[in-house]
């Protein structure tokens, strides 16, 4: 099969700047590279130079960039400059990349009406279907175009109709496919199937720790709670850190690795906020920025504890996976379909209420003084191992292409 992955456009593969699902699309080009079949992908993607170096170890895999022109950028810059500056957008992130976005759009529709894939997989955001509706590509791709989604869809973009003529919609959880029934009822169940997100097992299966430890000036009884993800509102962080003041515990470090928009230069207005809230708690804080992925395995190993308290109804999580998978004590929310990835043996689940920031507090007193939770989640890390490899992902994911 000949088969082409329309990536969001404004995040590269291989996933050199962060992105969930980036790194997702990445973990099937690796694994394909080990395996002999009569399987072509083609990613199309945001050009960037790292992200085209990396990607000629990917000889099985053809990638398609598309460069954004200077002037386009310079206008995203004018947009989100305003939103945030004199708009005063709250969710200025929204606005940063959308002259970038319909750019993309009109080269990859372009590039698909040229030349024939047998399968079409558009990644997530719903705006890209308009590169069917651009050039009428919906009745040259008509039952070969696929839906992967990972997060709730809230606006379609006046794409409404390519979304119910999807010949499958593959959600990251059973909870992701019944928001989308709900959003838009003339889809079907039978119309939608699940494909669970992977990990690389072979990072976790590493021994190396987070070899700049050193730098973010930890002591040798400090104990270091860490939080990994985006520095969004909805991932919990803020709750977190009034948490930890809560706490007033002189031996912790909150540890926060991530920014609001990836590896980028991107400061959301909540990023701003944490840092004002996050001051009565300088001494105990430390913001390592953007961490390479390849390097996060070694950050949970790191931690004493680590928290991902999610306020809003997550997908999945697929750095809850991880840090499950390594078998750090962890801390998380009973939200979306978090439930449908890890059980009470991989983690202590809070309640998502008024009183979370005080269920998270009382979760980590918990963990500090149950020493024997740490031996539980590391004795199932090993069977979440087994059920989220890179090597089962990618085999349901050609199943699910292949389904007549």
């Amino acid at each position: 099969m000949k088969i082409a992955i329309i990536t969001s456009g404004y995040m590269p593969v291989p996933a050199t700047k962060g992105g969930a699902v980036e790194t997702l699309v990445e973990n099937i080009l690796y694994e394909k590279e080990k395996r002999v079949d009569n399987n072509e992908f083609y990613i199309f993607t945001d050009f960037d130079i790292k992200a085209k170096q990396k990607s000629e170890k990917y000889k099985k895999s053809k990638f398609i960039w598309i460069k954004t022109p200077k002037i386009l950028k310079m206008m995203d810059c004018i947009i989100f400059n305003i939103c945030t500056t004199i708009l005063r957008k709250k969710k200025n992130i929204s606005y940063r990349y959308i002259i970038k976005r319909l750019y993309y759009i009109g080269k990859v529709s372009k590039m698909i009406k040229k030349y024939d894939y047998d399968k079409i997989v558009i990644e997530n955001n719903a705006t890209l279907f308009s590169i069917l509706k651009l050039r009428k590509n919906y009745k040259k791709y008509a039952n070969k175009y696929y839906y992967h989604v990972h997060n709730e869809v809230i606006q379609t973009f006046g794409n409404t109709e390519m979304l119910k003529n999807t010949r499958k919609i593959i959600g990251i959880s059973n909870y992701i496919n019944k928001t989308i029934i709900q959003k838009i009822p003339e889809i079907k169940k039978k119309q939608t199937t699940v494909l669970k997100n992977c990990i690389d097992l072979e990072r976790v299966d590493k021994n190396a720790y987070y070899e700049n430890k050193e730098k973010l000036g930890i002591n040798k009884n400090d104990i270091k709670i860490i939080f990994v993800g985006r520095l969004s509102e909805e991932k919990g962080i803020k709750e977190l850190i009034n948490a930890i003041i809560k706490l007033n515990n002189p031996k912790i470090k909150l540890i926060v690795v991530g920014k609001s928009f990836y590896d980028t230069k991107v400061i959301s207005s909540f990023e701003k906020e944490l840092i004002d809230v996050s001051e009565k708690i300088k001494d105990k804080i430390i913001f390592t920025g953007y961490i390479e992925h390849d390097k996060i395995y070694d950050m949970y190993r790191f931690a004493d504890i680590v928290v991902l308290p999610s306020i809003w109804q997550e997908p999945a999580g697929l750095t809850i996976v991880e840090a499950a998978a390594v078998g750090v004590p962890l801390i998380t929310t009973d939200v979306g379909g978090i439930r449908e990835y890890i059980d009470g043996k991989s983690a202590i689940f809070v309640k998502n209420d008024d009183k979370v920031v005080d269920h998270i507090k009382e979760a980590i007193q918990k963990i500090l003084k149950d020493k024997n939770l740490k031996n539980v989640f590391l004795e199932n890390s090993k069977k979440i191992q087994e059920e989220y490899s890179i090597k089962k992902y990618y085999d349901n994911f050609i199943k699910i292409l292949e389904e007549k």
